[in-house]
């Protein structure tokens, strides 16, 4: 629930932007219609996070990251490590990055290789659970090499 202050402020800001750009008579003036037009989207796309927040499934075979938006599921077997990345927005947590193997992009091929040459790993993904990112980063880790300890027999 990392989302919800968040929510609540863009929700007091296209109130109060909406409710000071109201004309004199109460009329809806160019401001208000700015407010409006950025504000609702802004709010829906802040309700759909609370509503649904992302979620993290470590799975024997892989993990599967879900939210509204997307889903994905990534084998044990395709990644190469997991690491904390910076986060990229202000006051956010530091992020949970990984890399794959060598030929196991498993789509997207060539965003994730201008993403590692740009940020220094394949993908990342938001860290809104009740952990650390560098717990959960060890705890991802130490998944991967059970995994691979796994298939070697």
């Amino acid at each position: 629930m990392a989302q919800a202050p968040a929510f609540i402020g863009a929700l007091f800001i296209v109130v109060v932007g909406l409710w000071r750009s109201l004309g004199s008579d109460g009329a809806l003036t160019a401001w208000s219609w700015i407010f409006i037009t950025l504000g609702v989207p802004l709010v829906v796309f802040g309700a759909l996070n609370i509503l649904k927040p992302a979620t993290l499934t470590l799975e024997p075979g892989g993990f599967t990251w879900s939210s509204w938006r997307y889903r994905a599921f990534y084998p044990w077997s395709h990644i190469e490590r997991f690491l904390v990345a910076p986060s990229k927005g202000v006051g956010d947590r530091p992020r949970v990055a990984f890399n794959f193997l060598p030929g196991q992009v498993p789509n997207k091929v060539q965003a994730t290789a201008l993403n590692r040459t740009i940020n220094g790993y394949d993908r990342s993904m938001r860290n809104d659970w009740d952990i650390s990112t560098e717990e959960l980063v060890v705890l991802l880790n130490d998944t991967v090499e059970k995994a691979r300890a796994r298939e070697a027999g």
